[in-house]
């Protein structure tokens, strides 16, 4: 997942990138991670205290979700607006608003950056470098309703990796697991990021491939 939020200046106050947590058994669907991603992008603002948010969206789908032009009909699409508009109510402004996806670049390299640090971790048996719930700032928040209006950018990514074992060749077996990230950020009035936050996404209950011989063999 990658989010992104901006002051009414578009600077940048907040970036976020971790690995998404899917339902177990649930297939992977664009809505379910997008939905999950601004779950997360919402829980990130309301950390930090803000109180007037405008949310930029590229997907759609979600857009007609959140702004009730749409209403989802399956349940697990209802969970995740039943979370969201949980999360407004700790907001005294939120907007949402359709972009095109060529605005999002930015939260979608965070997403991807997020991704790449499962497969490395995988790969390596090492600690992921995004620790969950980490983030950097370029300023201190305040609790108080400043009046600003800030921006945020989120995305949430998610796709099939091929992981080679430490020290195995191209050659080697392999598997190949599917992986989530997201990505956000927030900017202040003078388009400066003044927030970065970066996490993974863990998968749960989507086991990995392992291609010996000349089939797949599921682990």
């Amino acid at each position: 997942m990658g989010a992104e939020i901006c002051d009414s200046t578009d600077e940048g106050i907040y970036e976020m990138k971790k690995p998404l947590k899917l339902i177990e058994g649930e297939p992977i669907s664009r809505p379910c991670v997008e939905g999950q991603a601004l779950v997360e992008t919402l829980k990130g603002a309301a950390a930090l205290g803000l109180k007037r948010i405008q949310v930029f969206c590229d997907f759609y789908l979600l857009y007609e979700f959140v702004t009730g032009k749409l209403l989802p009909d399956q349940q697990k699409y209802i969970d995740i607006m039943d979370q969201v508009n949980l999360l407004r109510k700790s907001f005294t402004y939120c907007e949402f608003s359709l972009i095109l996806r060529d605005d999002v670049k930015h939260v979608f390299r965070l997403a991807r950056e997020a991704i790449n640090s499962q497969i490395s971790k995988l790969e390596t048996k090492t600690k992921s470098p995004y620790k969950e719930g980490s983030s950097s700032s370029s300023s201190s928040m305040s609790e108080e309703d400043d009046g600003e209006v800030y921006r945020i950018h989120f995305k949430g990514l998610w796709s099939d990796e091929r992981v080679y074992g430490p020290g195995s060749s191209n050659n080697s077996s392999y598997k190949i697991v599917t992986l989530a990230g997201v990505g956000s950020a927030i900017y202040d009035s003078t388009d400066e990021v003044i927030y970065e936050m970066k996490k993974p996404l863990k998968l749960n209950g989507f086991p990995g491939r392992v291609w010996r011989g000349r089939r797949w063999l599921r682990l």
